[in-house]
């Protein structure tokens, strides 16, 4: 069975790559030729166009390769190389290659062969206007308006695809228009806030810089005033002794004169008042010398 599934592919291939020993020539031999490039196959020498050799108008599709990428056989399958234009009127203009011209197969093939599980497709497209098969032994039929209108479907439909790609196109711009302005104006925000943001942050800055140098300032005066104070402290001796020393009266200083002390003269003095005192007085006047009174508020008490 593999080995019928196997000839029978092999046989369809020959059939597709062989044609007609005895090839017919065209009639035309601008048959294949594309119609932006006639003007250059109307000289009498032409030049092979990958600048290899040079043929005469004559020699233009006799079914002789004389130029190697085909250029001088595009209508008949002589060349490998040669592509043959298709004018598909209904259609799109294509281009096949010249080994398809009269080989005797029409338009599009689609086979299929199941070998060990495998399946393969041969799919060929050929010119939807029959142009390809000129010699009439085969008569191919016409499906270019067919072929045509599959074409407009299929385009019809990227047509529609585009226009609703436009429409979600004009959406999604309209929502970024709307986003960058909505970005925009937070950023404006961002900035006015990051302003008052900023004098806080300087105002506060101020402050502390203030509270730092208020410590410094208070131990700058206790410092001062701990100085003072300790110059103060060695100076203070003196000064009170001089402030105790009470000055001299002017007699206490004519009785130092004469020889005789302010003290003696006051335990006279003392002694004078004594006399004449009762024992309670002269009592309280020594009472009174041991405590720091005069004896004259003690009298003045008694």
């Amino acid at each position: 069975m593999k080995q019928r599934l196997s000839l029978m592919y092999l046989s369809f291939i020959l059939i597709i790559s062989s044609r007609e020993s005895s090839s017919s020539i065209p009639s035309n031999s601008f048959i294949g030729i594309p119609p932006q490039d006639e003007d250059y196959f109307k000289r009498e020498i032409i030049k092979c166009k990958n600048g290899s050799k040079k043929f005469t108008k004559a020699q233009l599709n006799d079914d002789f390769c004389d130029c190697p990428d085909g250029t001088d056989e595009p209508g008949t399958p002589a060349c490998p190389l040669g592509k043959f234009y298709c004018k598909n009127i209904g259609h799109a203009p294509s281009f096949l290659y010249s080994s398809r011209v009269n080989d005797g197969i029409c338009g599009m093939i689609c086979l299929r062969y199941h070998i060990d599980h495998f399946v393969i497709w041969i799919k060929r497209e050929d010119c939807c206007d029959e142009s390809d098969e000129y010699d009439g032994k085969f008569k191919c039929p016409y499906t270019c308006h067919e072929a045509g209108k599959v074409a407009m479907e299929s385009l019809k439909r990227k047509i529609e695809v585009y226009q609703e790609g436009v429409i979600l196109r004009k959406v999604e711009i309209g929502l970024a228009k709307r986003a960058i302005a909505r970005d925009k104006a937070e950023l404006s925000g961002l900035k006015n806030e990051r302003e008052v943001v900023e004098k806080v942050v300087h105002q506060l800055e101020g402050k502390v810089r203030k509270l730092e140098q208020e410590p410094q300032e208070k131990d700058d005066k206790m410092r001062e005033a701990r100085n003072e104070k300790v110059e103060n402290e060695e100076s203070g001796p003196d000064k009170n002794v001089d402030s105790q020393i009470e000055p001299m009266k002017a007699s206490d200083v004519e009785k130092q004169q004469a020889g005789e002390s302010p003290s003696d003269q006051n335990e006279k003095d003392e002694h004078e008042s004594s006399e004449g005192l009762s024992r309670e007085e002269l009592g309280r006047l020594v009472e009174s010398r041991w405590t720091g009174k005069k004896s004259g508020e003690q009298v003045e008490e008694t």
